[in-house]
Parts: C-alpha cells; sequence; structure tokens
C-alpha cells in the first residue's frame, strides 16, 4: 500500500487542506478524525487511488477538484463547450470515476465535519469563555 496523502478539500476559514490518509484517518491542521467510520474511508483512500487519473506530487494526490458529472453537465462543460458531437468510451470512464471520487467525497467531509463540531463542542464547554484563546468558532480548532 503506498503512503500518498489524498487532498480531498480545503477548510477557508482556517486556510488548512483536508487530507484522507492510508489508515483511514481524515487531517486538517491539529485535528485528525479517527472515528467509527476509518474502515470505511480506508476503503475509499484505495478506491480513489486505484480509479484516480491524478499523478502524485510531492506525496499528495490532489482530488479536491474532482467533481460530479451528470448528463447534463457532460453535455453543457464538455460537448458544448468544445465544439464535440461524439464523446469516447474512455472520456466517459473518466467522467464517472470522477463522480464517484465526488461522492466519496461528500461523505468522508459530512462525517469530518460532524467531528470538528463535536470536538469543538467538548473543548467550548469545558474551557473559560473569557480567555481568549478559547475557540469560538468549531474552526479555530484546526
Amino acid at each position: 500500500m503506498s503512503k500518498f496523502l489524498i487532498k480531498i478539500g480545503y477548510q477557508k476559514q482556517a486556510g488548512k487542506h483536508i487530507y484522507l490518509l492510508n489508515n483511514g484517518n481524515v487531517m486538517c491542521g491539529n485535528f485528525t478524525y479517527k472515528g467509527r467510520y476509518s474502515s470505511n474511508f480506508k476503503q475509499y483512500y484505495e478506491r480513489i487511488l486505484e480509479i484516480s487519473h491524478k499523478k502524485e506530487i510531492k506525496g499528495i494526490v490532489d482530488v479536491s477538484l474532482s467533481r460530479y458529472w451528470d448528463a447534463q453537465s457532460i453535455y453543457n462543460d464538455y460537448l458544448c463547450k468544445n465544439w464535440q458531437k461524439t464523446i469516447s468510451v474512455e472520456k466517459m470512464r473518466k467522467f464517472a470515476d470522477e463522480s464517484e471520487i465526488r461522492e466519496m467525497i461528500k461523505v468522508i467531509q459530512k462525517e469530518f465535519i460532524r467531528a470538528v463540531n463535536l470536538k469543538w463542542k467538548k473543548i467550548f464547554k469545558r474551557s473559560n469563555l473569557s480567555d481568549p484563546s478559547t475557540p469560538k468558532i468549531a474552526w479555530q480548532i484546526l
């Protein structure tokens, strides 16, 4: 098994990238998700590496800009834009793979956001509200 990081997103407020690790954990800054779905995410990691058409650069495979392709978006964003009448089977396979990756990322991000919010709630309840270092918003713990 390879040891690449898979970049699956970017947290704008914290200014940090979100990575899927080879053991199924999800990492963003100082926070690492090691929750109940890590075994599923490990399978996602292997599947993403298998079907991704992206090359590894400095140990990172960036699939964060993958998008979901349906018939309407293929027609509007590929066929009409490039003035094509037909589309190859290989190109359709790439669109299907990219859509599958986007679906996996959506599941991972939803669980990651839930875990970050839960961790923040625990920290916020225990902290002193008058302390300026207390995270007031969930993304501040990243």
